[in-house]
């Protein structure tokens, strides 16, 4: 008998953080343990009950975080069900829960419920939790099953299944009750439970009689600490690299700014020289027609040198320049009365600068 893979009340909708759609095995319970049992993987149920909180935080954090996705999707088949879709039903009569969300490991060689995680649980946690179980379980080999409640007290409405008793009056069904309604093959099943009076050995009971006696045992070579480990450390080496190549651009940029400075210092001292080179003759003491001109710097230092009247002021600026202030930046203003001197090509006789004067260098 299939399962249905939920009933009409699911509605995704009503879920504030919706399940993780990409990471669900899309199925019933049946195909899901088929699917795992093919890629040797176990089955990892998630029963949620969409007014608890702990469900949408579930959906909202865990489901979604990468390292819990990675680890999942390496040794996992996940499945996620509402407690009260047909599905969610029909299983929580095999494996039943009074507390929700619940997350479930299945071993989908027996149906044996191996691990239990009640209530919401931080990515952290889950994948330390999820590692602890691959480390102590050898895929193909039957684990320990974990012995659960009686469903009788569920408040959920129970599909009608047959049923077989457990140790204490435990209320179990098994996976072949839910395939095959068979008397006869149900019969013989009550009747090997009723020889070993225990908890059915390793979990419920597959319809397939090669369902853990395989000779085939495998040993799960992937273990997901390493996958998450793996994870962090290429994270880890992408930031170096990231890292690494910000310091390289950033001394390039430093190099680069470095060899502009120095460039910029050669071309102005060959500015500079070029200047210096251009400089007419300082006239003799003794020529009348020379004029004497101090120069005062913003820094307090004073330069002088004689001109022949005859010259332009910007003779004088280039004297100027020469001596460390840049035309560009700076001007030449008399004293008394203060007048800014900005008509280069005109002699120094034309500006009225005769015999001796004082020119202040001020910033523009």
């Amino acid at each position: 008998m299939q399962v249905p893979v939920s009933g009409k009340e699911d509605d995704e909708g009503s879920y504030l953080f919706p399940p993780p759609a990409k990471l669900m095995f899309q199925g019933n319970f049946d195909k899901l343990r088929e699917k795992a049992e093919g890629e040797e993987k176990y089955c990892l149920v998630n029963l949620q009950k969409r007014d608890i909180f702990h469900s949408q935080m579930l959906n909202r954090d865990t489901w979604s975080n990468e390292l819990v996705t990675a680890v999942v999707t390496s040794k996992f088949i996940f499945w996620q069900q509402e407690f009260e879709s047909t599905a969610g039903r029909q299983y929580l009569s095999i494996y039943p829960s009074y507390t929700f969300p619940v997350i479930d490991i299945i071993d989908p060689l027996t149906g044996a419920l191996l691990e239990r995680i009640e209530e919401y649980i931080a990515p952290k946690d889950l994948v330390e939790r999820l590692s602890r179980f691959l480390d102590s379980h050898q895929w193909g080999k039957m684990g320990k099953a974990l012995q659960v409640a009686s469903s009788s007290a569920l408040s959920a409405p129970q599909p009608s299944i047959p049923s077989v008793k457990g140790p204490g009056n435990m209320e179990t069904k098994s996976r072949m009750s839910l395939e095959d309604e068979d008397a006869e093959l149900h019969a013989a099943i009550e009747a090997s439970l009723q020889d070993n009076p225990a908890f059915p050995p390793d979990g419920c009971l597959d319809d397939d009689g090669d369902r853990g006696r395989s000779e085939n045992i495998y040993s799960h070579y992937t273990d997901s600490l390493r996958v998450a480990q793996d994870i962090e450390f290429q994270k880890s080496l992408e930031e170096d690299r990231r890292k690494e190549q910000a310091r390289l651009e950033e001394q390039r940029r430093i190099e680069r700014i470095k060899r502009e400075a120095e460039e910029a210092e050669r071309q102005r001292e060959r500015q500079l020289e070029d200047v210096r080179n251009s400089l007419p003759p300082e006239p003799s003491k003794e020529d009348r027609s020379a004029t004497h001109i101090q120069l005062r710097f913003p820094d307090g230092s004073r330069h002088s040198r004689r001109f022949l009247d005859t010259e332009t002021l910007k003779v004088v600026l280039d004297f100027m320049f020469v001596c460390g202030a840049d035309p560009e930046k700076h001007t030449l203003a008399t004293a008394f009365p203060r007048k800014i001197l900005d008509e280069a090509d005109k002699s120094l006789k034309d500006l009225g600068l005769s015999h001796h004067i004082s020119l202040n260098v001020e910033k523009k």
